[in-house]
């Protein structure tokens, strides 16, 4: 009965395979001992976090399952992401992150198509780091570093600068785009956009297995003269 249950999870779309105790007992059989997948929306729980999507991904049987799960260790509030594929067996792992810590503003775990997006947010904004998947190696691959950020009130209490950093690690470009808004009207009074040619810096990996928090990527965006120089309008 448990096969049967097993393989209608299979059939049917994301979104009703959720709920279903036999997709989610497959999945912790594939991920433990060490991590578990359990979703809940109590306040301050890191579960709140966990996610199981299906990517845009066929291999195999059927779509790649994309599952965020958290640590059995209740003392530490880690959580990693496991991309499975459907075997004549059940599942299996082909592909996962580093293990990385959680707390009330991410990382939070959202799969569009053939893409891992991972994103921390913080007050006023937030970092994502996108993956893509590389058939060639069968697993994800880093292909974008975003940073958006709301500084209110910079030079001029009635204006705020919303500054976009965007890193496309095929092109080793930096676009780097800034926006003076009116608080009062809403209307943009200014718009500067710059992209430069940046190698990547020494030691930043590049496959998901050896994922960094979103958050970590702030000081390789935003230190330098040239953020300071797109922010003084």
């Amino acid at each position: 009965m448990k096969k049967l249950l097993i393989f209608i999870c299979y059939c049917f779309p994301i979104g009703a395979f959720c709920q279903s105790s036999g997709l989610v007992d497959s999945v912790n059989y594939a991920i433990g001992p060490r991590y578990f997948f359990e979703a809940d929306t109590v306040e301050g729980s890191y579960h709140k976090f966990n996610l199981i999507a299906e990517a845009g991904i066929k291999r195999g049987r059927g779509k790649l399952l994309v599952v965020v799960a958290g640590n059995t260790d209740s003392t530490v509030e880690l959580n990693k992401i496991f991309v499975l594929c459907r075997n004549n067996d059940g599942l299996v792992i082909i592909d996962s992150s580093a293990a990385f810590t959680v707390g009330d503003l991410g990382p939070r775990v959202e799969v569009r198509g053939n893409k891992i997006l991972v994103t921390h947010d913080f007050e006023k904004g937030l970092d994502r780091l996108t993956y893509v998947y590389n058939n060639n190696l069968s697993r994800f691959s880093l292909q974008k570093v975003y940073y958006s950020n709301v500084v209110p009130g910079y030079a001029d209490d009635d204006h705020a600068v919303n500054m976009v950093q965007e890193y496309s690690v095929a092109g080793q470009a930096l676009t780097i785009k800034s926006t003076f808004r009116n608080f009062t009207t809403g209307q943009v009074d200014k718009i500067k956009k710059r992209e430069i040619n940046q190698k990547l810096p020494p030691g930043t990996t590049l496959s998901l297995r050896k994922m960094s928090d979103p958050y970590d990527y702030d000081v390789f965006l935003t230190e330098g003269h040239l953020y300071e120089q797109m922010v003084k309008y």
